[in-house]
């Protein structure tokens, strides 16, 4: 699965005067509103965009953020891009002239040429021995429904689930070969919350009494992850992808829950089951707003909604939950 492209070659789309602001602007770029300097840039300007999740490293060309996003931590220090509110709208990531990277394709991926690195959250949680992550699987992921063109979200019917936050889990086996992982490693048998789950729910011996090569994908939520934030006495799994290994797809999610419930593991909780876009949405802006809301776990907000359809799947992150958990 191809790595999450942190900076991009954009053009700006369409420029808004701020409320109540002599010197700021909103900047729009594809699905993102930027708050920024007013006059700063122009509507079809090529520009760098820096997205959410990005640490960028100490420079002096970044010190203009040294007040407001300095991060040290993880043995990374640098800057941190993340959602903000300034006088009352959402910003979301940072434009830079194109002159510091020169003449490049559009939405070429300027990420490490920038040096910037993606911002992980402090694991709170054990692991055992890693090892690297299977080549024959995919790691969990979804584009943000910011970096997708909306027009191909019109005219699709989509299964719609609420996004987790918890910790990423894949279980597999590929000829016999029983394997676990977490977001981007293997994870060998010990006690951590990955192998916990797999023996509290038997899922080595189910899985190897299955005569195909296939993964489930899910999040880990519970007390020792992520700060608990949907109360829960103890881990629980909750999965949302079915992987066929032999054809490399991801199985239709009405699929993924009917063999999650064979298993005996719970799905994640579904929203809708024929969902429209273009009849409750007239931007993706007002998609977006349709993320907020509260979580069917517990009483907290949830982080967002995740989008499942033939053309691929889609997370829309509730920007109420990122100003509160980023």
């Amino acid at each position: 699965m191809t790595t999450r492209k942190l900076v991009t070659r954009k053009l700006i789309n369409k420029i808004t005067p701020l409320e109540n602001s002599d010197f700021l602007e909103v900047l729009e770029i594809g699905g993102w509103k930027i708050v920024n300097k007013k006059n700063q840039f122009k509507v079809g300007d090529t520009v760098i965009y820096v997205e959410v999740d990005s640490i960028l490293p100490i420079s002096p060309q970044y010190d203009f953020l040294r007040r407001t996003s300095y991060y040290n931590s993880n043995n990374i220090e640098g800057y941190r891009i993340r959602t903000i509110k300034l006088r009352g709208h959402i910003s979301q990531g940072l434009v830079l002239p194109i002159e510091l990277v020169g003449d490049v394709p559009e939405d070429e991926d300027l990420t490490e040429l920038l040096g910037v690195v993606k911002y992980e959250p402090t694991k709170n949680y054990d692991t055992s021995e890693l090892k690297e992550f299977p080549n024959y699987l995919i790691k969990t992921s979804a584009k943000r429904c910011q970096n997708v063109d909306f027009e191909d979200l019109v005219n699709t019917k989509f299964f719609v689930t609420e996004k987790l936050d918890g910790a990423s889990i894949t279980i597999s086996i590929k000829n016999k070969v029983f394997s676990v992982c977490s977001r981007n490693m293997e994870v060998l048998e010990g006690n951590n919350i990955y192998w916990d789950i797999v023996r509290k729910h038997n899922l080595k011996e189910k899985f190897e009494n299955l005569d195909y090569n296939f993964s489930i994908q899910g999040e880990l939520v519970g007390p020792k992850i992520q700060n608990n934030k949907y109360k829960l006495k103890e881990t629980e799994l909750f999965v949302f992808n079915l992987y066929d290994i032999d054809d490399m797809v991801s199985l239709p999610a009405y699929l993924a829950r009917s063999f999650a419930k064979e298993l005996g593991l719970q799905y994640v909780p579904v929203i809708s089951e024929s969902y429209f876009v273009e009849t409750d949405c007239a931007d993706i802006f007002e998609l977006i707003s349709k993320a907020d809301g509260m979580s069917a776990l517990t009483s907290t907000l949830r982080e967002g909604l995740v989008l499942h359809s033939t053309k691929g799947k889609f997370k829309v992150i509730s920007n109420k939950y990122l100003l509160r958990n980023d």
